[in-house]
């Protein structure tokens, strides 16, 4: 009896230590098997993630990439213009030139970051060589990043292979006359010319800073036979840079007498194909075009949770100083702002400091914003007037503002409608109990028991017309 009972201790201790022993091993093998999977897909998923990031950034990287060339004794450097025209910064690891005569060279070893926006101008150690027209180099710039893109210059670029065309077109030329056209690359900055054919019909290797053209105006009768003002254009091959051009006419005595000289100032930025159109007769001040432009003419606006409070509005405009002509600064003192309703009224004030005094150079488009304040009690058409009185331009005696081709008034309809909340009736539900009245299959009666609405909120918009 004894020897029963130790054998069933026995028995049972063995059952727990193999339950403990099992327990151990799960705790021992499975779980951490368990989390070293967990792990791995995690590492896994985070790859996963990481190269799709990478593959969006690869796709909006954009660089553009393009080059410029300067004299520099009988050769041409090379620079490199660098923009980043996306909005993640950018390394670039290699910059390569293809070149027609060299092959493939690398011009920088380190690496080029640029942040978003950002442009900069490489000056490189390569010099293009231009021993004769027939054997001038010409070259690509390739620009790769470190996310594996490569960008490759828009255009090729050598001294006898300059990309834009600078057109100068002279309207309102004395007849009979000769006329001088000096094209120049402005002193500080980039540039290159080609050199004019000779008038024995060779070509000239390479480009240079400055170049000069003479032409004779002949008479032209108009119908009326009457002898009229030529309009000639005086064509430039150039590469991308900033130039100045300077008009002269040779006078009886074969004196050069200026006409009129552009870019001083502001020089002819060139980076594609211009067009630069002038009077060369001045017998009245060069007009300046001034714009006032708004993004949108007609606005709707929705009140806000608080009708009680007037409703706060910015509204932009800008003011643009067209730049077809070369002008000076101009100065403009006042900018007025209107704003009127039928109903109610509201008021503006200058959003920023300038207090609408802002000074402009041809080219210039400036914002202009007002921060506006509009009741917001009931529904309301505003119209917002924003002008420029001509007064309040200050320009230079011998330019005068081009009222003709000027637009110096801007309205914008502003909406502003109120939104209620109503109910509306979705459907009506009725249920009925039926009566006999009298003997079977005589009468019956039916009435109403109980009646059902339902209903919903919903937002309705409350405009006014127009």
């Amino acid at each position: 009896m004894t020897r029963r009972i130790r054998n069933g201790r026995k028995a049972a201790i063995t059952g727990v230590l193999s339950t403990a022993i099992g327990i151990l091993i799960f705790f021992a093998v499975i779980i951490p098997t368990w989390l070293y999977m967990q792990q791995l897909q995690t590492i896994f998923m985070d790859e996963v993630n990481r190269r799709l990031i990478f593959e969006a950034e690869k796709l909006r990287e954009r660089v553009q990439v393009e080059p410029y060339i300067n004299p520099e004794g009988s050769s041409y450097r090379l620079l490199v213009r660098l923009t980043n025209l996306s909005p993640l910064e950018s390394t670039v690891t290699g910059l390569y030139a293809e070149s027609s005569t060299s092959g493939i060279v690398r011009l920088s070893e380190n690496p080029i970051i640029l942040a978003p926006a950002e442009s900069r101008l490489i000056r490189t150690e390569y010099l293009l060589q231009c021993p004769s027209p027939e054997s001038c180099e010409v070259l690509h710039v390739r620009a790769s990043t470190a996310r594996g893109n490569s960008f490759l210059s828009a255009y090729a670029i050598g001294p006898m292979r300059l990309p834009y065309v600078l057109v100068l077109s002279l309207a309102n030329l004395t007849v009979s006359t000769e006329y001088v056209v000096t094209a120049e690359v402005k002193e500080g900055s980039l540039g290159c010319i080609s050199r004019p054919t000779s008038t024995s019909g060779e070509i000239a290797p390479g480009c240079t800073r400055r170049v000069e053209v003479a032409r004779y105006i002949e008479v032209r009768s108009s119908s009326e036979g009457v002898n009229v003002g030529r309009e000639e254009v005086f064509y430039f091959n150039v590469a991308p840079g900033n130039y100045t051009v300077k008009v002269n006419m040779v006078n009886d005595q074969g004196v050069l007498v200026p006409v009129l000289s552009l870019g001083d100032l502001t020089p002819i930025t060139v980076l594609d194909d211009t067009i630069v159109r002038v009077n060369a007769r001045i017998d009245e001040p060069w007009g300046i075009v001034l714009r006032l432009s708004s993004p949108v003419s007609r606005l709707v606006l929705l009140n806000s949770s608080n009708p009680d409070q007037p409703l706060l509005v910015n509204f932009t405009f800008f003011v643009h100083y067209d730049p077809r002509f070369p002008g000076p600064m101009v100065n403009v003192t006042s900018i007025t702002l209107t704003i009127s309703s039928e109903s109610s009224s509201g008021t503006c004030q200058w959003s920023d400091s300038s207090g609408g005094i802002y000074r402009l150079i041809p080219g210039d488009t400036v914002p202009v914003t007002f921060k506006c304040e509009l009741p917001q009690n009931e529904p309301t058409k505003y119209v917002i007037t924003v002008s420029i009185d001509e007064s309040a331009v200050e320009i230079p005696g011998e330019f005068r503002l081009d009222s003709s081709n000027s637009v110096l008034i801007q309205k914008v309809t502003v909406l502003l409608c109120r939104v209620n909340r109503i109910t509306v009736v979705t459907g009506i539900s009725a249920s009925t109990v039926t009566t006999t009245l009298g003997p079977p299959g005589r009468d019956v009666l039916t009435y109403i028991n109980a009646i059902e609405v339902q209903t919903t909120v919903m937002q309705a918009v409350n405009c006014p017309s127009g």
